[in-house]
């Protein structure tokens, strides 16, 4: 995972300035290691809470304005300054 801490802000700092492209699959990977650890029975309970379905559910919401455009809802609590660092697939488009 990204964040081993399941924190959005270190997630959004690692795909700062990446390729439109490389941040989406990388969001997609974050999600999938996300919901593998909370499904897994194995795991640290505490660490289940931390990187959970809130954590999963976020990202997802992330992957949506990367993609769409669609801002996230206010009670995920994403601040607008993490959401200005995130490649778009507007800017993928006027890049060509």
């Amino acid at each position: 995972m990204i964040s081993s801490e399941c924190r959005i802000a270190d997630f959004v700092g690692a795909i700062r300035g990446k390729d439109y492209y490389d941040a989406v699959r990388m969001a997609d990977a974050e999600v999938t290691e996300a919901e593998r650890r909370l499904l897994r029975s194995s795991s640290d309970a505490e660490l289940r809470q931390r990187c959970g379905l809130a954590y999963a559910q976020t990202i997802k919401h992330l992957i949506r304005y990367m993609r769409y455009g669609l801002r996230p809802p206010r009670r995920v609590g994403m601040q607008a300054e993490l959401l200005q660092a995130v490649p778009t697939a507007g800017a993928a488009r006027h890049r060509d």
